[in-house]
């Protein structure tokens, strides 16, 4: 089956699944960047098929696919826009109602297309008025205003967009119409990693447009030699554009992900521990450099920004990647120890230093551990910041605890609930952020 090349959809299809896997893997363990990254894979993935499939009654499910998962992810993206704020009950209760319609939609499409067709739109609007629920909600926060305005703007073209495809308009060509979809997807992706670096002290562009530029030139290399081989011979048939779009999804993953896949390389052929840890470490510095924002050094430093920072260097003690993008690391308390400006070294200076400060909410070096009330502050931050222990998940276990250590992991699961340790360690860790603040500032 000979087509014509499809330039556009082509470059939809890369950059919505380069955008969608580089959300990922800024971050894959924060559920709210990982399922708006899967958003934009999954319509980057249903486009494809689209592509490749033929226009068919049969086929027309992949179109609600392209419209209906992207929906159900950012819809769970929304629900981790901030960490620190609950979910609601209404909240996941809107999320069910959208995987019923989902299943239903995707079942009818295949016998009913017409029931299907507005069955489907009910997903969207559902979507918008969960995504406006949790705006509300969000408002209660001290993110900036503008990225949410981006975000419930981009919310509602997105919602409009994917009823003029399952309801189309007559003058309206469908092309424009997932072009607006993509565009609107790419806001939201956009609105979500500009959230998540202001809640982590990192920067988004600098980092982003490093592997987008890196992307692009692998992507016109190896993907324009397919191209020009199907302008030349003619054979632009679904074989070809099949090769193309795999060969493009293959470079982004392998790009994307270069520094997981090195870690597992690593891994399975390096035998030295030393030498993998050194190149984890050294893979750490240089992701972190990357996305490392500048830090004023000066009294007059946002509180608020210092404690998040502090607070989010406590989080990241055991991780040297996200500790390696910290803004604490240009505290001129590190100055003292390490003016050359090893980011590894800094790195390790800032643990010590977070380790100082907690270590003096510590009420008596007589014993390790108590559950008393001003032993509280001390324990929320040290066993699960610097000792590393995670209370409240139930594939957790390590044999080599400390007795302390095994008293205090009782205590967090039986007389600690997860909220009221939270509440417990933004208290401690704006302690240890106006300890270190006199320390810089006086």
């Amino acid at each position: 089956m000979l087509m014509t090349i499809p330039y556009l959809s082509i470059l939809i299809y890369s950059f919505t699944l380069w955008f969608g896997l580089y959300l990922i893997a800024r971050d894959y363990k924060k559920a709210g960047l990982r399922y708006a990254g899967l958003g934009l894979v999954s319509y980057a993935v249903a486009l494809a098929f689209s592509l490749l499939l033929p226009d068919t009654p049969q086929t027309v499910v992949w179109r609600y696919l392209s419209l209906l998962l992207p929906s159900l992810f950012w819809m769970a993206a929304t629900l981790y826009l901030v960490p620190d704020i609950p979910i609601k009950p209404i909240n996941t209760h809107l999320i069910l109602v959208m995987i019923v319609l989902f299943i239903l939609t995707i079942g009818a499409a295949l016998t009913y297309p017409d029931f299907a067709r507005y069955s489907g739109l009910g997903i969207p609007i559902i979507f918008l008025l969960g995504v406006i629920i949790r705006l509300r909600q969000v408002m209660q926060s001290d993110l900036p205003r503008s990225p949410l305005v981006i975000f419930i703007t981009a919310t509602i073209f997105f919602a409009l967009a994917t009823g003029l495809i399952i309801i189309p308009i007559a003058w309206l060509s469908e092309e424009w119409v997932v072009i607006l979809i993509s565009l609107d997807l790419i806001c939201l992706g956009y609105t979500v990693g500009v959230l998540d670096a202001y809640d982590e002290g990192t920067t988004l562009f600098v980092d982003a447009l490093r592997s987008l530029a890196a992307a692009t030139l692998a992507v016109l290399i190896f993907g324009g030699q397919v191209v020009m081989v199907m302008v030349i011979t003619g054979e632009t048939s679904s074989s070809m554009l099949s090769l193309l779009l795999g060969l493009i999804a293959s470079l982004l993953i392998a790009l994307v992900f270069y520094d997981q896949i090195q870690s597992l390389l690593d891994d399975l052929i390096l035998t030295q521990t030393g030498v993998r840890q050194q190149r984890a470490q050294l893979r750490a510095a240089s992701s972190g450099i990357t996305r490392a924002t500048e830090m004023t050094t000066n009294p007059a430093i946002d509180e608020q920004d210092f404690v998040r920072w502090t607070r989010r260097a406590l989080s990241h003690y055991g991780d040297l990647n996200k500790l390696a993008a910290s803004p604490l690391l240009q505290l001129p308390l590190l100055d003292e120890h390490h003016p050359d400006d090893n980011v590894l070294a800094r790195a390790n200076a800032l643990k010590s230093l977070l380790r100082d400060s907690v270590e003096q909410l510590k009420p008596s070096e007589q014993v390790d551990f108590a559950p008393s009330d001003e032993w509280r502050y001390y324990n929320v931050l040290y066993y699960p910041y610097i000792v590393g222990l995670k209370p409240y998940s139930a594939r957790f276990y390590r044999d080599d605890l400390a007795p302390a250590e095994s008293a205090a992991l009782t205590w967090f699961r039986t007389y600690v609930p997860e909220r009221t340790l939270y509440n417990w360690q933004k208290t401690a860790a704006e302690l240890v952020a106006n300890d270190l603040r006199e320390k810089v500032f006086n």
